[in-house]
C-alpha cells in the first residue's frame, strides 16, 4: 500500500490521483494537477508536489512523431512547485525538428 495520501493539497493546486512511483524506498510518486490536468510529481528529496515546464523540444528525423508530439529525442525544462496556469505564466514550448542537418521549426 501506498504511504501517500490519493489526494494532497499543493502550492495553488491540488494533486489527485497520488501514486507510488514504483522505487522500492518509495521516495518518488506521481499525480495530476487538478488545475491543469498535467502529470506532476513529488520526491522525497524536495517534498513538494512540482510540473515539468518545457521550453524546447526537438526531434530527429521522425517526422510521425514530431506531428504527434510524442516522445522527443530533446527538450529544455525545468520543474516548478506552482501550476502555470494557475499562475498565469503558462509556456509554449519551442518545438523543431532536424532534417538533412537543419533545424526546421514548427
Amino acid at each position: 500500500m501506498n504511504k501517500v495520501e490519493k489526494i494532497q493539497k499543493a502550492n495553488g493546486f491540488t494533486a489527485l490521483d497520488c501514486e507510488d512511483g514504483f522505487r522500492k524506498d518509495n521516495r518518488l510518486w506521481f499525480g495530476t494537477c487538478s488545475e491543469c490536468g498535467e502529470r506532476i510529481t513529488n520526491s522525497a528529496l524536495k517534498g513538494v508536489w512540482e510540473h515539468s515546464v518545457y521550453f524546447e523540444r526537438g526531434w530527429y528525423g521522425n517526422q510521425e512523431w514530431f506531428e504527434k508530439r510524442i516522445m522527443p529525442n530533446y527538450s529544455s525544462s525545468k520543474n516548478v512547485n506552482y501550476c502555470p496556469k494557475v499562475e498565469g505564466k503558462e509556456v509554449i514550448p519551442t518545438d523543431w525538428i532536424l532534417i538533412d542537418g537543419e533545424k526546421v521549426y514548427a
